[in-house]
């Protein structure tokens, strides 16, 4: 996953578009006792070198990445000790389908995914998102500190324990009175969810 290593010739890159290529590498990484896989996913190219997105082609570095989110549970299908960490932006991902895509990946991975939180810095992003320039870096941190309290109560308090009964003789999957609502209105998300 190196971004130079694409120009060895023993190098598999050119195939990273392609599931196999990520089924390997995770497989290595398993088989060489790796810990965790890393993903240090972004949403645009970045244009900071020379004001151009040229040079990142050129080098092929930090481009043409498919989105990990999609990756990770194919890859944890045929490892069983292996992590697998995931950047996620509270800056442009809507806090209900960031905490719905990581506990999906928490199940699917058995537990083996962490989300590493960032707030984003990167106007190239912010205009990739169509947004007109980025958040100012202290509003950006009171953002995260609501977000990460809005994810939170969606993980730990919209499902309480014994939610799901799966009750076939009286034909109950889930008992209605242990779902809550989560209300939030704030900046610059508003959400109501149930």
């Amino acid at each position: 996953m190196s971004p130079g290593q694409w120009r060895d010739l023993s190098d598999k890159t050119h195939g990273k578009d392609r599931l196999p290529y990520w089924l390997s590498l995770a497989q290595l990484a398993e088989k060489g006792k790796i810990s965790f896989i890393f993903f240090a996913d972004s949403y645009s190219l970045f244009d900071i070198y020379s004001s151009s997105i040229s040079p990142i082609l050129r080098a092929g570095a930090h481009c043409a990445a498919l989105d990990p989110m999609v990756l990770i549970p194919a890859m944890a299908s045929v490892t069983k000790s292996v992590g697998f960490g995931v950047t996620g932006s509270t800056s442009y991902l809507n806090p209900y389908i960031l905490a719905r895509t990581m506990s999906s990946l928490d199940h699917l991975t058995e537990g083996r995914v962490a989300w590493n939180v960032v707030t984003s810095w990167s106007k190239s992003a912010a205009l990739a998102l169509g947004k007109d320039d980025v958040v100012p870096h202290d509003k950006r941190y009171e953002v995260a500190s609501e977000y990460m309290d809005l994810v939170y109560r969606f993980w730990e308090s919209s499902w309480g324990e014994g939610a799901k009964v799966w009750d076939r003789e009286n034909r109950v999957a889930y008992d209605a009175e242990k779902v809550k609502k989560i209300d939030h209105k704030g900046w610059p998300f508003i959400l109501v969810w149930k």
